[in-house]
């Protein structure tokens, strides 16, 4: 085949032509699914910017539910020692020894 021929350059010229158009047209192809690829990113990017702002928010209502539920306890038990104490103070052990455990009135005899 004569390379320098004038119907060889016009074959190997309409080649290289249809070629370059079919290379743009693979590159607007592939332009167009990369933009929708990334408007879908940022899309999800977004949502997981929201998601993560409303886990902090959780994160900071459970943690102020925690720290209210300790309070309470520590003011429960506070209440309930005050409680408890006021009525060994006003009531003597001695009054109801038929009430008091074994093992409770043996400790009391070993501390007096």
């Amino acid at each position: 085949m004569n390379m320098r021929g004038m119907t060889t350059r016009s074959i190997w010229l309409e080649c290289l032509r249809e070629n370059a158009i079919n290379m743009r047209l693979e590159h607007e192809d592939l332009g167009r699914r990369i933009a929708v690829s990334l408007a879908s990113s940022q899309k999800a990017l977004l949502d997981i910017d929201n998601l993560n702002q409303e886990l902090t928010k959780m994160k900071d209502t459970i943690h102020n539910a925690i720290s209210n539920v300790l309070g309470y306890e520590n003011k429960c038990c506070e209440l309930l020692l005050d409680i408890l104490i006021k009525i060994v103070e006003n009531n003597d052990l001695n009054q109801y020894p038929q009430d008091v455990p074994d093992s409770i009135d043996k400790n009391i005899t070993e501390d007096q």
